[in-house]
């Protein structure tokens, strides 16, 4: 599940999950950013890491705002909540 946004946009990136959101929440002022902290996460979890991302759902999501990004919720879709894009990890 990609969605991008097709304008270029200061967004604000948050990682969401179902089920409590293990790994760092952000939010982050770039897409990289926020993948290089999961990344971090993930090689500090190891081998746990992976089997937490797939049961969770973790995901990251883009929001215009960073108040929007703080609130974020996995639920939110682009057009919702002020959330504009969702990439999967």
């Amino acid at each position: 599940m990609n969605t991008t946004p097709t304008t270029t946009e200061n967004l604000w990136w948050t990682t969401v999950a179902f089920g409590g959101n293990p790994a760092p929440r952000g939010p982050w002022s770039s897409y990289e950013d926020a993948v290089a902290a999961v990344d971090r996460w993930a090689r500090r979890l190891g081998a746990d890491a992976g089997s937490l991302i797939a049961t969770h759902s973790l995901r990251l999501h883009a929001y215009r705002t960073r108040a929007a990004a703080r609130a974020a919720d996995i639920s939110d879709a682009p057009g919702t909540h002020g959330c504009v894009a969702i990439r999967s990890l």
